[in-house]
């Protein structure tokens, strides 16, 4: 299958006809589409999706047909709109065109009219299922992608139950399971009502109380089933908003990232006056006892002196006292020590005492005075190099301050001409979508827990979920009714539903494993073309997660550029593995993609397909670069959008 010409006919941002002639020449087969950001780009993938499907892929914006004529025809009273897409399939030539007229001009109601063409000839029917077996709206974004969207591959790399879900979620819709699922379910909704009905037929009351346990179990696991719907469909619309929110941002190109750069700056900024304040405090505190800090650095060295003889000046104190009291002894002619007369013999000991001591009578009682003044002083030389310390961190933090608002004033510079208030108001709205986005996530992944295990947070249910506990109330129900009269109608029904339902869950699961192994070769082979020598294998897991394996199957932790080139590996194993050769139609294929890993990337992405359609913006692809260059003999179909105004953008063929 090849597209050959779109045709958009008052289209969003393109007023009047503006074609597109898809290259269908082998040896050229790139078609090449450049414009600037919000120029109309999407418009271009948005009209494709439309004409087949009815609506653009969008969850939120453009949901009424009033919203998809062009601003400026509908001011001129021109209430046509035409999107018409040419295909070659099989040898038949097929025209499919979609198209909105007003009824009533006053009113605008536009009615929409939907035919396809085969070989000139109008095919009549259910159309929608001509679509379905032509191009399945489930499987499209394989076939049209949006390169934004590489984030959500780029995570399935990291562990988490959502990564597993999504994963499997991405192969059902290659073999299109979700059709099984919804039988399944039909069968599901089919059994509670019958084991209800069980339940109010039997006349055993343990058999009855297990019945009706079930189904209270069975109504909480639609209940959550429920809720997972609402909260994917939510994340869905989120996630959108911030693709959106993101091509905004990305239209400011540079600025975006100077933004950022300046944000974490000014943040830096505030903790630094925060440090100097604390600085300031410091200081002043140190302050009022300086004086006593520097008169402690300034005797530092004679306290050591006077401290390195303290035991010496204390001795010599101790013996000045001792012969006070021997030479009071010798005058008063008594003992002072044991308060005795003194004989002749003793008192000429004394004496003898007194001339044997030695020590420096003058001094040794100043020196002692000396140091317990010193001693006030004791602690205060530490306080100097606090101090300095404190001055020292003032004034580099003075110095980073500076530096900071010397950067701060030269990213405002680079920001001159930028509606500086719309992107912060931008960067604001993403940063909480995000955040909305990472709480639904956390929800879905708490409530598959419930379902699926292991549950650790919800004590109500078993840990290995719900699934698993009425799968395990099923067995003991089974095991009662052997024993128990039961009505034959009712028992034949109830194991034609089990059978049925087994036999679909053992398809899906058959299939789901099957082709997961044909994605993960698929997609192996592919990473090997964009990675060469850097090639790092990967696998899907039993349970469905994505495993990067090292040369001798070791988990690798691979950087951001690697799982860039696996996450576009994998979206090509499962584009690959629908058996449908169709066209690659990638708007913004560098949007999430490292400068470094372009020429890779850019060189591999034409062999995804026979036919690629790039529609890039200059940002990606400029003019003239080496990029272009790179792919310039494989381009056959070259076009750039002129961005006339907010809502007129028309199509150059170069």
């Amino acid at each position: 299958m090849k597209f050959k010409k779109l045709s958009m006919h008052n289209w969003i941002p393109y007023k009047g006809v503006n074609e597109i002639k898809f290259s269908t020449d082998p040896n050229k087969h790139i078609t090449f589409i450049r414009g600037r950001n919000k120029g109309g780009k999407t418009a271009i993938m948005r009209a494709i999706r439309w004409v087949l499907y009815g609506n653009t892929g969008d969850s939120t914006d453009f949901q009424t047909p009033e919203s998809l004529l062009n601003a400026h025809a509908r001011d001129e009273k021109d209430y046509f709109l035409k999107v018409a897409l040419e295909v070659t399939k099989d040898n038949k030539e097929i025209l499919i065109t979609r198209s909105l007229k007003s009824k009533n001009l006053k009113n605008l109601e536009l009615k929409e009219t939907f035919n396809i063409q085969e070989n000139g000839s109008s095919v009549t029917g259910n159309l929608d299922k001509y679509i379905l077996e032509f191009l399945a709206e489930e499987i499209s974004d394989f076939f049209i992608f949006d390169g934004e969207k590489l984030d959500n591959f780029q995570n399935l790399t990291k562990p988490s139950s959502k990564s597993g879900t999504t994963i499997k979620n991405q192969i059902e819709r290659v073999i299109r399971t979700p059709f099984l699922r919804s039988a399944a379910s039909d069968i599901s909704s089919i059994k509670a009502d019958l084991n209800k009905r069980l339940g109010n037929d039997t006349t055993d009351e343990r058999l009855k109380s297990m019945y009706k346990e079930r189904s209270e179990i069975d109504e909480y696991k639609n209940s959550f089933e429920g809720q997972r719907d609402e909260l994917a469909s939510e994340r869905a619309k989120f996630e959108e908003q911030a693709g959106k929110l993101q091509s905004d941002i990305d239209a400011f190109e540079d600025s975006a990232e100077i933004i950022s750069q300046r944000n974490t700056h000014e943040a830096k900024l505030n903790e630094q006056k925060k440090k100097l304040d604390i600085y300031k405090n410091a200081i002043a505190e140190q302050s009022d006892d300086y004086w006593k800090a520097i008169l402690a650095s300034i005797i530092k060295k004679d306290k050591k002196k006077f401290s390195a003889k303290k035991s010496q000046i204390e001795a010599d104190v101790e013996q000045q006292v001792k012969n006070s009291m021997y030479q009071k002894s010798i005058d008063t002619n008594s003992c002072q020590f044991y308060e005795e007369p003194l004989t002749k013999e003793n008192k000429q000991k004394i004496k003898n005492l007194i001339e044997k001591s030695s020590y420096d009578n003058a001094n040794s009682m100043s020196d002692l005075l000396t140091l317990n003044r010193m001693r006030v002083f004791d602690g205060f030389d530490s306080k100097v190099k606090s101090f300095n310390d404190s001055m020292k961190g003032f004034e580099t933090v003075q110095e980073e301050i500076i530096r900071s608002e010397n950067k701060i004033y030269n990213l405002n510079q680079s920001l001159e001409g930028v509606d500086d208030q719309s992107l912060q108001a931008i960067l604001k709205k993403k940063k909480g979508v995000d955040e909305e986005i990472s709480k639904i996530t956390n929800s879905l992944e708490d409530i598959d827990a419930v379902l699926n295990g292991p549950n650790e947070k919800n004590q109500q249910f078993s840990k290995d979920g719900i699934l698993s506990q009425l799968a395990s109330m099923d067995k003991v129900i089974e095991k009662i009714e052997k024993g128990l009269p039961q009505n034959t109608r009712n028992k034949k029904l109830k194991a034609l539903t089990q059978s049925i339902e087994k036999a679909l869950k053992d398809t899906v699961e058959t299939l789901s494993l099957e082709m997961r192994k044909s994605v993960e070769t698929l997609a192996n082979d592919m990473d090997e073309q964009l990675a060469k020598e850097d090639h790092l294998n990967f696998e899907i897991t039993d349970n469905f997660g994505l495993k990067v394996l090292d040369d001798f199957g070791n988990e690798s932790t691979d950087s951001a550029a690697g799982f860039q080139m696996i996450a576009l590996s994998f979206f090509y194993g499962l584009k690959e593995s629908t058996g449908l050769k169709g066209p690659l139609i990638i708007d913004t294929p560098f949007a999430r993609v490292d400068l470094i890993n372009r020429d890779s990337i850019l060189s591999a992405l034409p062999k995804m397909s026979e036919q690629c359609v790039l529609i890039v913006h200059s940002g990606e692809i400029a003019p003239d670069s080496d990029l272009e260059t790179l792919i310039a003999n494989d381009i056959g179909s070259h076009y750039e959008i002129d961005k006339q105004s907010k809502h007129l953008s028309q199509l150059i063929k170069q």
